[in-house]
């Protein structure tokens, strides 16, 4: 009232208030907001730029991508929720157990229905914008031609679904070739569990999405994939420039059999492709075994040049020939990521890719699609050495300390820096046995433990290789958690995968080797990547596509603040852990044991010192594998000021859609009345 009395009794002059409006700020101009805001990535726009003014969360709300996340294994009421909220988001992912008619039917109908949605979307916002006249600004005297925030919301408008990931756990027929894909899709992702010889029409795919920049089809189960690429296109036009260039611009390829020349058809028409990676390809005789070096040559005749690229076959190698004109004719000199194949690591590669590129920042190194039916190269005795390579080159080589990218397969006794992979029963030995063969284990000297050496990694994605068991072994998985969440502090993209079970050939024998998979309970030390500040997505797997849940909602639901909060979950981790007192004394008790016989290595001279450079990390990971490390971060989880993984927006627990960690535990935790409501 105060502040109206007195504006009503002391008018300012007219000079004066134009004095006012002309004096504004530039962030106050919509088109250089624009511009600020196309330079920042989702999170930063989501985290702070929507919280700032009204003008601000309006000019962002365009810029950010929703997603819709649809899987069969929800509820039902979850399901329809999902799909009514399709109109207007910009990625889609749906996950399906099997690929049937019945299955897609509610999925297909919001697809078709989203389509009619889209072009009479479409027609209204033209009509829209036809009656919205010019808006003359008093403050800087300039016309905005397009609809402002003010004049049109942009809740109301319209935006057409951009990318789709479609996951497939079991598939036996072709119906992906009636599945709905939308005109205006830029990104598509295509993936399957158990794939059983399922044909892909990619001509059709290109039809259905003209504007697809982005496609990438892979097998991660039963990993053959019969793509016929274009058979209309050959049989319909004899000289393929005659037809429009596709906007095709990144190929990926993984587990699939492409026949070269179909793939060399589609070449002709893709001159703006920068990515072509065909990885651990596959085929069905040997006449459908390619040729690499014709390939490139094609390459080159047709001036396309690649930032990135893979060329393996399942099983095979390359010739040196083939090697060198990869390096020096497919890549882009000044590219800084390299994707490799396993089966051609060999020192002398690795030695040419870092003359090629000083500094790496991408390094990708591929062994083999995870694989239900053929034999993986993880296990072979021929690829010892290289598992041997890859780690000396990540602890050792001063070219990787800028690496910002890692994914590669890592075994456990790599990162085992203290031998403690063994300490898988100390919960049930007695006293008089705890100590068995530790002084064996412990009486010759082994070099100082090698750490890695790219510490600045942002993303890391690693398929662990970890001891042949069938039982459940926490303190592998202590040993992953703790190590990553060490060593590499600033990640904010983190996958961890491991394989249940893994194939070889010994001579003419087929056989099985049977992996454990992480320890998602609490003893298994998941809470130690509590410790990553900067983390954002975090996926934890065993064998994709497996929905096994052995463990409860109190071993992880710390990672939300309601799981935190909960008086119930705080007490049965505080239980847990008072059960881990004869587990702990027996731990110490080792730890002593080792400890006075690393003493006396020390004084008689045969132990190793360890390089000042690693001395700090290394006694940040004196705890390593114990559970004296994950009792530690429990009880700081229990501080209300810590907050575990600040940054966490995505995550997935054996699920192939990252989803919001409070959704995740809603999904393998459901409440009684979810319960009820889903029968």
């Amino acid at each position: 009232m105060i502040r109206y009395l007195h504006r009503r009794f002391h008018k300012t002059s007219s000079a004066s208030t134009a004095n006012v409006q002309t004096k504004i700020s530039p962030l106050d101009i919509p088109e250089i907001l624009d511009l600020i805001f196309s330079f920042l990535n989702d999170y930063t726009l989501r985290r702070s730029v929507l919280r700032v003014s009204r003008q601000w969360h309006l000019l962002s709300q365009t810029r950010l991508s929703r997603e819709v996340v649809w899987s069969e294994h929800s509820r039902p009421s979850k399901k329809e929720r999902a799909l009514r909220t399709l109109p207007g988001a910009s990625k889609a992912h749906f996950s399906f157990h099997s690929i049937t008619p019945a299955a897609f039917k509610t999925v297909r109908d919001a697809l078709l229905h989203l389509k009619d949605e889209g072009e009479s979307g479409g027609k209204q916002q033209h009509r829209r914008r036809l009656g919205t006249n010019a808006l003359d600004c008093d403050t800087n005297n300039y016309n905005m031609s397009q609809p402002t925030p003010t004049s049109t919301p942009t809740v109301y408008s319209f935006t057409p679904l951009r990318e789709m990931e479609l996951f497939v756990w079991y598939s036996h027929t072709d119906s992906l070739e009636w599945f709905p894909l939308p005109a205006s899709l830029v990104s598509l992702r295509i993936g399957f569990s158990y794939a059983h010889y399922t044909t892909i029409d990619l001509q059709g795919i290109l039809e259905k999405c003209p504007a697809l920049e982005r496609l990438c089809i892979e097998s991660h189960g039963s990993p053959v994939i019969l793509s016929d690429a274009a058979p209309r296109l050959k049989s319909t036009i004899k000289d393929a420039s005659q037809l429009p260039p596709l906007s095709l611009r990144s190929l990926v390829l993984c587990g699939i059999g492409f026949a070269q020349e179909d793939l060399e058809t589609l070449l002709l028409l893709t001159p703006n492709l920068k990515e072509l990676q065909l990885r651990a390809m596959l085929w069905s005789n040997a006449l459908d075994k390619y040729e690499w070096a014709r390939l490139f040559r094609l390459l080159k005749r047709r001036n396309i040049t690649l930032d990135k690229a893979h060329f393996s076959m399942a099983g095979s190698t390359m010739s040196v020939e083939e090697t060198e004109m990869l390096l020096t004719g497919v890549h882009r000199p000044s590219s800084q990521e390299r994707f490799l194949w396993a089966l051609d690591l060999t020192p002398q590669l690795l030695q040419s890719v870092f003359s090629m590129a000083d500094t790496l920042t991408t390094l990708e190194i591929l062994w083999k699609p995870t694989s239900k039916e053929y034999p993986r190269e993880c296990c072979e005795q021929s690829l010892l050495n290289t598992h041997a390579l890859i780690h000396k080159l990540l602890c050792e080589s001063p070219r990787l300390v800028h690496l910002t990218t890692l994914k590669t397969m890592v075994r456990l006794q790599d990162i085992d820096l203290f031998d403690r992979a063994g300490y898988t029963d100390l919960d049930t030995r007695h006293d008089a046995t705890v100590a068995e063969n530790v002084q064996s284990s412990s009486s010759t000297s082994r070099p100082p433990p090698a750490i890695w050496r790219c510490r600045s990694l942002r993303t890391l994605h690693i398929d662990l290789h970890i001891p042949l068991t069938t039982e459940e072994r926490p303190v592998y998985s202590r040993i992953v958690f703790g190590y990553v969440s060490r060593v590499c502090p600033l990640l904010e993209d983190l996958q961890i995968g491991t394989q249940e079970t893994c194939h070889s050939w010994v001579g003419p024998i087929y056989y099985f080797r049977y992996f454990s998979g992480l320890s998602m309970s609490l003893s298994g030390g998941l809470c130690l990547l509590g410790r990553l500040k900067f983390l954002q997505r975090l996926r934890v797997f065993s064998d994709v596509g497996d929905g096994k849940n052995e463990y409860k909602d109190w071993d992880v639901n710390w990672i939300t603040a309601s799981g935190r909060k909960s008086v119930l979950s705080n007490w049965k981790r505080r239980r847990e852990v008072k059960s881990w007192r004869e587990w702990r004394r027996n731990e110490d008790l080792v730890e002593t044991i080792r400890a006075e016989i690393r003493m006396r290595l020390a004084i008689s001279g045969a132990s190793n010192s360890t390089p000042d450079a690693n001395a700090l990390i290394l006694m940040q990971l004196e705890n390593l594998g114990l559970l004296l490390d994950v009792e530690e971060m429990v009880k700081e989880i229990e501080v209300k000021e810590f907050r575990p993984m600040p940054a966490l927006e995505g995550l997935s627990l054996n699920h192939p859609t990252l989803m919001p960690p409070e959704n995740v535990l809603e999904h393998l935790f459901p409440s009684m009345l979810d319960k009820l409501r889903s029968r």
